[in-house]
């Protein structure tokens, strides 16, 4: 199966940025108004969804859209997903750096935080530094040439954590917005992942959300906006006892469907090997 080659849109990326920009500071870009007309997918609040990052895609039947992830991507995959109908939204992480990823050799070293615990020597990255846009600008436009529909750019909540640099919200405000409007300068649909206390402030830069154990968590009132705007929320629960107890999952479900949120019970491996939907 073919893959579009990362490192090759870095490598422009950076050619078509050095003229421009010596991307050795830290200082902060004006925030970018929301880019709102164009012609990228918008999904509707009550389309059906699923989300697996692991292992080839085979549980997709009966939903409008899925979750890829970008590195394990392939077009052969997404063209196969998309002769059913359905719209691929492809995941990529926007605030930690992975030595294993395909473009981790285009981080600058000096971008890159702590250590984050429980992972594998994943670590945090200088959001506010020029050079960490590159490339996730690059990751944006792998992810339109692979044919994805959209993209979830997921870990972009740095202000929450200790990454080893200084990161306000109003850091982090400046940096999503712009990554998002990348997104749909690229004709592609983007949604906010997580990160419940911006929503008022980034609503209007993205066409959906993607929200993890928020019932499990109590926090899924701060995602309603959304479908006041008639934006979908698509909501996954981890939750063993959503899993395993079917009354439980029951009166999650009740709440899930009260508030309008698509709502799906995965496993935390995002493998395919749980799945059960609040919607039938």
């Amino acid at each position: 199966m073919r893959r579009f080659p990362l490192l090759l849109v870095l490598a422009a990326l950076l050619a078509t940025q050095a003229c421009s920009s010596d991307n050795t500071g830290d200082e902060e870009e004006a925030d970018e108004d929301p880019i709102t007309e164009g012609t990228w997918f918008r999904p509707a609040v009550d389309d059906s969804w699923y989300m697996q990052l692991e292992g080839p895609v085979l549980s997709e039947d009966f939903v409008d859209v899925v979750v890829i992830d970008l590195f394990n991507a392939t077009a052969d995959e997404i063209d196969r997903l998309q002769a059913g109908g359905r719209k691929v939204l492809c995941r990529f992480s926007a605030g930690r750096y992975d030595p294993l990823a395909e473009d981790a050799p285009s981080f600058d070293a000096q971008d890159l935080g702590g250590e984050i615990a429980g992972t594998n020597k994943h670590r945090w990255l200088n959001i506010r530094s020029p050079r960490v846009r590159i490339p996730i600008a690059a990751r944006v436009r792998t992810a339109r040439d692979l044919g994805c529909n959209g993209v979830v750019p997921a870990d972009a909540d740095n202000y929450l954590v200790d990454t080893g640099f200084t990161v306000l919200a109003s850091h982090q405000l400046t940096y999503s917005r712009w990554l998002y409007n990348e997104a749909h300068r690229n004709r592609l649909a983007v949604g906010l992942a997580n990160n419940g206390g911006q929503v008022a402030a980034l609503i209007d830069y993205v066409d959906f959300a993607l929200v993890e154990r928020c019932r499990e968590r109590g926090e899924c009132d701060r995602f309603a906006p959304f479908v006041a705007a008639s934006k979908p929320v698509f909501s996954a629960e981890y939750k063993a006892e959503y899993a395993s107890d079917a009354g439980a999952r029951q009166a999650m479900c009740t709440a899930a469907r009260a508030a309008n949120f698509r709502t799906i019970v995965l496993s935390p491996a995002l493998d395919g090997s749980v799945r059960f939907s609040c919607d039938g």
